[in-house]
């Protein structure tokens, strides 16, 4: 994985603590999501939260689990990393028909979290995503939550 590789190949513990360390959310996406667009999607969140994205820590399963030595209790690991972290970010794109919504593994990152006592969910969508949602929303003559959430982001 990217932090196994971080861990032993960094020349100091100031430079590995840049990148490893606890993470404040979990990021859930599809493979098929361009990583403009999930990296966009973070940098918003943590402008959100008054959080810097430089400082930020967010796992990445892709880059925190080795892909080709996933361990044999994935469901035991993953529900304790999910429990640990607390907060999960899934990124919902295109936001009209969301990919996220297909995906077997996406789903199970969902279930995980939105059963684990104490995680919460926030939703995440791509800056690009986020204007049309923005542009949608000045159509709507109805004073629906999303559209009110949507408009005030």
């Amino acid at each position: 994985s990217y932090l196994e590789h971080v861990y032993h190949t960094a020349p100091s513990a100031a430079e590995r603590s840049r990148h490893c360390g606890s993470a404040e959310a979990m990021v859930s996406y599809t493979w098929g999501d361009r990583y403009v667009d999930v990296i966009g999607a973070l940098a918003a969140w943590c402008r959100g939260h008054e959080a810097d994205p430089e400082e930020t820590r967010i796992w990445i399963c892709s880059l925190c689990i080795n892909q080709f030595d996933i361990p044999e209790s994935l469901e035991a690991t993953f529900g304790l990393r999910v429990e640990k972290i607390g907060m999960l970010l899934p990124l919902l794109m295109p936001w009209e028909h969301p990919k996220y919504v297909g995906r077997l593994w996406c789903l199970f990152e969902f279930s995980t979290a939105s059963t684990t006592t104490g995680c919460q969910i926030e939703m995440i969508f791509s800056p690009s995503d986020l204007e049309l949602m923005r542009e949608g929303a000045a159509d709507f003559q109805v004073q629906h939550p999303l559209v009110l959430l949507v408009t005030a982001l």
